[in-house]
């Protein structure tokens, strides 16, 4: 079962739960540069 989180507490919540390492996008730019790396390493060679 998962929590019910009202989205005002969603920052809070994700710091809570998330661990401090994670690299998540504040937007769409951020999000472009997370695929990007990841296709870049996960390339067949």
């Amino acid at each position: 079962m998962y929590p019910t989180i009202p989205w005002y507490n969603l920052p809070k919540a994700h710091d809570a739960l998330c661990p401090k390492d994670s690299d998540t996008s504040r937007g769409f730019i951020d999000t472009y540069r997370q695929m990007k790396k990841n296709a870049q390493t996960n390339t067949i060679q």
